[in-house]
């Protein structure tokens, strides 16, 4: 069974770590002009754990996928977590309880629908 946790992110904090959509203009052959996509931030991080393999989600809103990243393990992850977001691998990290074992977009409406409620 799938292991979902997830933390809220200031998006006033200064991130040292950006992701886009496509290539940078060095690999990209078809263009000399950077034409990538630059994703916004995130206001939540999420880790789904298989027991096998983390990956690591940022979302905007339930609507907005601001990237999202593939470890080996558990701890890889919150290294990723701690590299892209200086000191939020030690942050509040909060399990999602029941079974979302199958749909991170399940585990995505839960976390909003919280913090809506809060």
């Amino acid at each position: 069974m799938k292991k979902y946790l997830f933390t809220g992110i200031s998006r006033r904090k200064i991130v040292p770590v950006r992701h886009f959509i496509g290539f940078p203009p060095q690999l990209n052959k078809s263009s000399k002009n950077d034409e990538r996509k630059m994703l916004p931030l995130p206001s939540i991080l999420i880790i789904e754990w298989d027991g096998k393999r983390a990956f690591l989600y940022r979302f905007l809103d339930e609507e907005t996928a601001c990237g999202d990243t593939w470890h080996q393990t558990l701890e890889d992850a919150f290294s990723q977590v701690d590299f892209e977001y200086p000191g939020m691998a030690e942050g509040d990290w909060e399990e999602i309880p029941g079974d979302f074992s199958n749909s991170i977009v399940d585990a995505v409406d839960y976390i909003f629908k919280k913090r809506s409620d809060e």
